[in-house]
């Protein structure tokens, strides 16, 4: 007895030491990392597809072009602004470091000062405190350990570098840049900044935005026509059944928002001249219209995800019927549950002028540990090499080994019969999806962040009275049975219209300003909602 007991005892240890080392007994040759790589640290909103190919692929590509070996190291740590909120925080903590130490006081006008974009160190009305540190940030090398900021949009790119976080590579100065700046990749197109002229930031693929839905949710939501447009999210057949994305945690989400405005706008001003004040009174007309495609979207919404990936996700295991999202993150979930035919329960439409082509940026970081490196990174990405990874189907020769990324090429020089033959969307060119939609960046590139807090105070921060409204008005006969109601609902705070929200963002001065703010516009739409609910309730009622 008490022999078999001790066996068995052996037994479950050498068992259980046996589950301790499968996993590396099961590790590919690949995954033995190199004690004497050097390490390349990149934070990117990227998926888990993107950073295992790129990251396996230059490790491959380096060390076949110099002979040493590289590990790349990636930092996920939520969407585009996630990311730059912690950069902000981590570049904060390390000037203030770098800043004592070398004998400066340190408060909280200097916090506020030395990654201030606003701050022009040469005017002398500053306290000189503050032109000191905003100088002192700029023609300094503290870094945060990370050498890249690989993802995320144009907008968000262009605001590190006017922070200075983000500095110039040297890509401008290799000597394959002459034949891709301007040619290759066109500085700007269809009014898009596809690079920074100053070597701070370059464009490595683009993308549009769009319209994902699952057909068999949408049969069962009684819908017969497939969604084509932005307003076709408003629908009351699709009520609780859209999937959105927060704008102020996701880059890509906010992006979106803004297409739908600029396209109500664009619409609005047609054949209109510029110089005219009915171009401007239009342009007041498509910004209200604009807000209210995306109000009517939101009270559809099933919820707000942190995370834009998650929309099409939940939209092809049916969790939702619809929803908006960026392109690849569409046609790469449609891909993953496609029929070996083929057909796909999930679609992916961009609708027709309503959606501009960005670039998704790759930047070097102030302080990157490994500049030389990091350089090397942006040359592969802007390679032929590079390019191919986005867009060739998984397994052709130079593609991808695991992943088809469904993304598009930002090179021109890309689109050749022989390299779209290896493509998962052959079909798909950015330079004639640019041709339809021209983003008027003076319309609403300054108010990107308006429209971010906006949008959030409209849709999200009184999330359950909107729903509550709009359900009472769908039981009430839908919009046009209930003009007052609908009338309420759509309403703007005064200091939120066109014309007057420039003036309301200047004159944001703090954190406990924008707070104020955003407690003011919850207010006005929570009441709008209420009232929006009462008045169709009443109608109900005179009706019965």
């Amino acid at each position: 007895m008490v022999h078999s007991l001790e066996i068995r005892t052996w037994i479950c240890l050498v068992l259980f030491i046996l589950i301790l080392l499968l996993p590396f007994f099961l590790r590919s040759p690949q995954s033995i990392t190199d004690d004497s790589a050097v390490p390349l640290v990149i934070i990117s909103p990227h998926n888990e597809a993107i950073r295992y190919e790129f990251g396996r692929a230059f490790e491959r590509w380096h060390h076949e072009k110099h002979g040493k070996p590289v590990l790349v190291d990636w930092r996920n740590i939520g969407g585009t602004s996630e990311i730059s909120r912690y950069l902000s925080s981590q570049f904060s903590a390390a000037f203030k470091a770098a800043w004592i130490e070398d004998g400066h006081p340190w408060n909280q006008s200097i916090a506020q000062a030395f990654n201030n974009p606003k701050i022009n160190p040469r005017d002398e009305k500053l306290p000189k405190e503050v032109r000191e540190a905003r100088i002192g940030f700029l023609v300094s090398d503290v870094g945060i350990g990370i050498d890249l900021f690989f993802g995320g949009g144009e907008y968000d790119h262009s605001r590190q570098a006017a922070m200075g976080q983000i500095v110039p590579s040297g890509f401008a100065f290799t000597p394959e840049a002459g034949e891709i700046l301007g040619k290759a990749i066109p500085q700007k197109i269809s009014g898009e900044k596809w690079f920074d002229p100053d070597d701070t930031w370059y464009g490595v693929t683009v993308s549009s935005f769009g319209i994902c839905y699952n057909l068999d949710s949408l049969q069962k939501s009684g819908m017969v026509k497939e969604p084509q447009t932005w307003a076709d999210l408003g629908n009351p057949q699709l009520f609780r059944k859209v999937a959105l994305a927060d704008p102020t945690k996701s880059g890509s989400a906010a992006k979106a928002f803004e297409m739908v405005i600029q396209q109500a706008m664009a619409k609005a001003t047609a054949g209109l001249p510029e110089d005219s004040t009915r171009f401007n009174e239009a342009l007041s007309l498509g910004w209200a219209e604009g807000l209210g495609i995306i109000q009517a979207a939101a009270a559809n919404a099933r919820y707000f995800s942190d995370s834009a990936s998650k929309v099409p996700m939940d939209v092809a295991l049916g969790d939702a019927a619809a929803g908006m999202c960026i392109d690849f993150y569409g046609m790469f979930q449609a891909d993953l549950v496609s029929r070996p035919d083929g057909s796909s329960r999930m679609k992916y439409v961009s609708p027709m002028g309503g959606t501009t082509v960005g670039c998704d940026p790759i930047a070097m970081l102030r302080g990157a540990p490994h500049p030389d490196l990091a350089l090397e990174f942006i040359r592969f990405v802007l390679s032929m090499e590079g390019q191919r990874l986005w867009a060739f189907r998984s397994g052709t020769p130079g593609g991808p080994e695991r992943y088809s990324l469904q993304r598009l090429p930002i090179r021109r020089d890309f689109y050749t019969a022989d390299n779209l033959q290896n493509c998962s969307n052959p079909e798909m060119n950015p330079f004639q999806l640019a041709g339809s939609f021209t983003y008027h960046a003076e319309w609403t590139g300054k108010l990107f962040a308006a429209i971010r807090s906006l949008v959030r105070a409209m849709c999200l921060d009184t999330g359950d009275e909107l729903r509550a409204a709009w359900h009472e008005i769908i039981l009430s006969g839908g919009p046009e049975a209930c003009p007052e109601a609908m009338a309420a609902l759509k309403c703007l705070p005064p200091n939120a219209t066109y014309s007057q929200i420039p003036v309301t963002i200047s004159a944001i001065r703090s954190k406990v300003d924008e707070i104020r703010l955003m407690r003011d516009w919850s207010l006005f739409f929570r009441g709008q909602y209420r009232q929006a609910r009462d008045l169709t309730q009443r109608v109900r009622l005179s009706s019965s």
